[in-house]
């Protein structure tokens, strides 16, 4: 197959792939319970990019490419299983991500493999599969660090809890405050601080009634976006405690400044269709 032929192929199938991500957000978002399970697999699932996460939504076990695996002990013939496909930046011989002519990244499509699938075709691997792919998803430091490098970081970026804002005068739209919410609840999960079922409350529910679709949907990418750039705060200040923790890194933010803070801003790195950027129409 001519070189040209195979690029236009890998990117037709990286549009396709781009297109089931926004289908699968839509059916996501239709429902209260089917959002409140979105949610939760996000939180789960932050660290990878938003079409692979909204392309494994669903899927109860973690994830992981057959490299992954494989860099971890695994040696099975990954061959023989279906898998997910997804998709991936292209590097090239150096490491380095390869870029188009227009300067955005280049992607192909790959695959990564669950553990319940490695389980099913390779039983006498299971608990090797899943303890690996933890350490894809699960944070290894200490509760209490977790914890107070979680909501030092929301301090820092005045991502308050919304119950706070009920003493202000001058309180956010219902829409902002559900969205904060959510992305506190996702930061919380990717840290491993909250890992509860995520639940809508009466009052969440009539502010999604009065919202459209496309807003919802706009709602979710920008509360993603919101959580993503916390859970990387967090990743630093759990790093920095390695080396030596400051007094300061250690404190636990539990308290709401006395006024209202400016609504922290997300913005997602990579270049999106319209959808997976989450802008509305």
């Amino acid at each position: 197959m001519p070189v040209e032929e195979a690029q236009e192929k890998q990117r037709l199938n990286t549009f396709t792939l781009l297109n089931k991500a926004n289908k699968k957000l839509s059916e996501a978002v239709s429902s209260p319970e089917k959002f409140e399970k979105l949610i939760d697999d996000t939180g789960r699932r932050l660290n990878i990019g938003k079409t692979n996460l909204l392309l494994t939504h669903g899927v109860e076990s973690d994830v992981a490419s057959d490299t992954y695996f494989k860099q971890h002990g695994l040696q099975q013939d990954f061959s023989k299983l279906e898998g997910i496909h997804v998709i991936k930046p292209v590097y090239d011989k150096d490491g380095h991500m390869m870029m188009n002519e227009k300067g955005y990244p280049k992607f192909q499509v790959g695959k990564v493999y669950s553990v319940d699938e490695i389980s099913r075709a390779f039983p006498e691997v299971s608990e090797q599969a899943q303890q690996i792919a933890k350490t894809r998803y699960r944070k290894q430091a200490k509760f209490e660090d977790r914890k107070n490098a979680t909501y030092a970081t929301f301090k820092e970026m005045n991502v308050y809890n919304p119950e706070w804002t009920k003493t202000w005068k001058k309180r956010p739209s219902a829409d902002k405050l559900l969205q904060t919410k959510i992305a506190r609840k996702m930061a919380m999960s990717y840290a491993g601080v909250n890992r509860q079922e995520f639940k809508f409350t009466a009052d969440d529910l009539e502010t999604l009634r009065n919202m459209d679709p496309k807003s919802i949907e706009t709602m979710y990418s920008k509360a993603m976006n919101l959580a993503r750039k916390v859970g990387r705060g967090v990743d630093r200040k759990l790093s920095q405690e390695k080396s030596g923790p400051s007094q300061t890194q250690q404190r636990s933010y539990n308290n709401p400044k006395s006024q209202a803070p400016k609504v922290a801003q997300a913005t997602q790195a990579m270049p999106m269709p319209a959808r997976a950027q989450g802008r509305g129409r």
